[in-house]
This record gives C-alpha cells, structure tokens and sequence, in this order.
C-alpha cells in the first residue's frame, strides 16, 4: 500500500484516471441497473450519504439518475485532475 502511495504521489495526474475508472464503474452500474450497488436496500434507512437513503426517498429509477449524474460529474474532475498535472503542473 505504501508503494501505491507513493506512486501517486511520484505521479499526481494517475490520480485523475483513478477519478474516472471509479467514475466510469459507477456510471456503468447505474445504467444498467446494478443489483450490487441499488439491490438488496435497507428500507428503514432514509440517510441521503447511502445509496439506500437515495432510493428510498426518490425511488430506485431517480437514485439511478442521481447517481449517473454524480459518476458523470466525478468522471469530469477526474479529467479536469488529469489535464491539469499532465500539461500545466511543472
């Protein structure tokens, strides 16, 4: 674990490209309705930092878009992360 850390602290802009893998599953999952992210839910959670709370507030098809929206906007950072240490970071 400690060479990962240092990996990434030796190369900054691979810490984007994390940003997007992790977006890019996420996004993935939300699309296609994954059982392993929006199955199996708690209905007694109404806790909006679970994706338990999210589909029980708005229901499972807008948690669904909730979440994509949140994955497109952490596959933005992401890129937005790596362009900046790849091309503008001496």
């Amino acid at each position: 674990m400690d060479s990962f850390r240092e990996f990434l602290i030796n190369n900054p802009h691979y810490f984007g490209l994390l940003f997007v893998l992790i977006g890019s599953t996420t996004l993935l999952a939300s699309i296609y309705d994954a059982e392993w992210l929006f199955g199996n839910v708690s209905s007694n959670t109404y806790n909006l930092k679970k994706i338990d709370g999210l589909v029980n507030r708005f229901g499972r098809k807008r948690a669904r878009i909730i979440y994509g929206i949140f994955s497109v906007s952490v596959i933005i950072s992401g890129l937005v992360w790596f362009t900046i240490y790849k091309f503008y970071y001496l």
